[in-house]
């Protein structure tokens, strides 16, 4: 039992240090500037899959 409680508070110290170690690095990636995406320019796009689904099997 003694061996039990041992290798959980072994774990959780050891996932504590990867957490002090990665959150940090993890913030710092954040603070990069975002890419953003071109805008849409093709309508079909906007339309739902199901109102697509309709136009094509009428060959609109």
């Amino acid at each position: 039992e003694i061996f039990n409680i041992l290798g959980k508070c072994i774990i959780k110290l050891a996932l504590f240090l990867l957490s002090c170690l990665l959150i940090p690095i993890l913030r710092l990636r954040g603070l990069k500037k975002q890419k953003t995406c071109p805008p849409i320019q093709n309508n079909i796009l906007y339309l739902s899959a199901t109102k697509l689904a309709m136009k094509i099997r009428k060959r609109e």
